[in-house]
C-alpha cells in the first residue's frame, strides 16, 4: 500500500517526494522522478480514484450476475446493454492497469484480468471459461477496501486452526465410517428381482432345477431389499405346478420383496432379493468402504439428499410390522 502522508511542505512538493519514494526504482522502465510516473502515483493513490475503482467493480458484478443463457437471450436489448457495459468496465480496467503499471510496475492479477477480457471479446470458439475469469475483478477489493482486506488477513491467519478441526472431524468421520459399514456394508446393492428359468435345468434323477437366475426390471431397481435371499431359495419341479420355491425365509427386518399375501408389501409376489448393484448416483451412495462411507456421512452432516440414504437404509434393515416401521 502507498504512503498517503503528504507533510507540510509547499505545494505538498514533500508528500509527493515521500510518495514516489514508497514505489519501486522502475515502473514500466520509467524512474521514480519521471514527470508521467509521478502524475501516475498521484492518481492511484487518490482516496477519490479508489473509491471510484470500487465502484465501478461493484457494478460490473451486477452486470455479471445480470447474463442469463435460455435460447435468444442473446438477441435481447438486454444482452446488447451488457455486452456494452462490460465494454465500458473493460476500458476503464485498461486504463486502471496502465496507471498502476506506470506507477508500481507489472500487476500480475490486473493484467490477467484485463488480458482475458479482450481475448472473450474474440469472433469465434467457446470463450466461457475465459469470460468466467471476469469474475476475479471482484477480488481486486479485498486489498481496496481495508477492513476487508483485514477480515481476509484474519481468515488466513486462523488456517491452522482450522486445519485442528479438520483433524478432528475426520476423526469422527473415521469413527462413524467403521460402524456404518460394519452395519449396512452389501446391504444397498440388493434388489427384488424376477426368476428367470431361460437357462435353467433340472439335475438328473431329482426335481431340483439349477441355474435360475434373477432379472431385476427398471420399476424395481430404484429400491433397496432385505430378503428373502435369492440365493437361499431351492427351485422344485412339481408336476401341474412348473418350478416352485423352497426354504423361502422371509426375513422380519427391512423391505420384503414377497410375501404370501403380497398386498402388504410394496414389492410384488413372485420377487426375491438379489445382489444387482448400487446405480444410485453414481454407484457411490452406499457404505460398502470406509471412502464411500465418509461421502455418505458428509452428505448427512450437510443435508445433502441424506433423504435418499435415510430411506435406502430403512429398507435394508429397520423393522417393520405389516407396512408400518417399528420406530428404533
Amino acid at each position: 500500500m502507498l504512503d498517503r502522508t503528504w507533510g507540510s511542505g509547499a505545494g505538498g512538493e514533500y508528500g509527493i517526494m515521500e510518495l514516489s519514494q514508497s514505489v519501486p526504482e522502475k515502473g514500466l522502465w520509467m524512474p521514480r522522478d519521471f514527470w508521467l510516473r509521478r502524475l501516475a502515483i498521484i492518481v492511484i493513490s487518490s482516496k477519490l480514484f479508489e473509491f471510484a475503482i470500487i465502484v465501478v467493480i461493484l457494478g460490473n458484478c451486477v452486470t455479471l450476475a445480470g447474463e442469463m443463457s435460455y435460447p435468444g437471450f442473446q438477441d435481447t436489448d438486454l444482452a446488447n446493454a451488457l455486452f456494452y457495459s462490460d465494454l465500458v468496465f473493460l476500458a476503464i480496467f485498461t486504463v486502471e492497469m496502465l496507471l498502476k503499471m506506470v506507477a508500481l510496475g507489472w500487476n500480475i492479477l490486473d493484467f490477467t484480468i484485463v488480458a482475458t477480457g479482450y481475448i472473450a471479446l474474440g469472433p469465434a470458439g467457446n470463450y466461457s471459461a475465459v469470460r468466467a475469469i471476469r469474475v476475479l475483478r471482484t477480488l481486486r477489493t479485498i486489498y481496496m477496501i481495508k477492513g476487508l482486506q483485514q477480515l481476509v488477513t484474519t481468515l488466513l491467519l486462523s488456517l491452522p486452526l482450522i486445519v485442528d478441526v479438520l483433524y478432528l472431524a475426520l476423526f469422527f468421520f473415521t469413527i462413524f465410517g467403521v460402524i456404518t459399514t460394519q452395519i449396512y456394508m452389501g446391504e444397498f446393492d440388493k434388489r427384488c428381482g424376477t426368476p428367470d428359468f431361460a437357462f435353467s435345468f433340472k439335475l438328473p434323477g431329482t426335481d431340483v432345477i439349477e441355474n435360475v437366475s434373477s432379472l431385476v426390471t427398471e420399476d424395481l431397481s430404484g429400491s433397496v431389499c432385505r430378503g428373502p435371499l435369492f440365493s437361499s431359495v431351492t427351485w422344485v419341479n412339481e408336476s401341474g405346478q412348473g418350478p416352485v420355491p423352497t426354504n423361502v425365509n422371509e426375513p422380519h427386518t427391512g423391505h420384503v420383496c414377497i410375501s404370501k399375501e403380497a398386498s402388504q408389501y410394496e414389492y410384488p409376489d413372485g420377487t426375491y432379493c438379489t445382489p444387482w448393484g448400487n446405480p444410485g448416483i453414481g454407484g457411490w451412495q452406499n457404505f460398502n468402504n470406509i471412502l464411500l462411507a465418509w461421502i455418505c456421512i458428509f452428505q448427512h452432516v450437510t443435508f445433502t439428499d441424506y433423504s435418499v440414504i435415510m430411506y435406502d437404509g430403512q429398507d435394508a434393515i429397520i423393522m417393520y410390522d405389516g407396512q408400518d416401521a417399528i420406530s428404533w
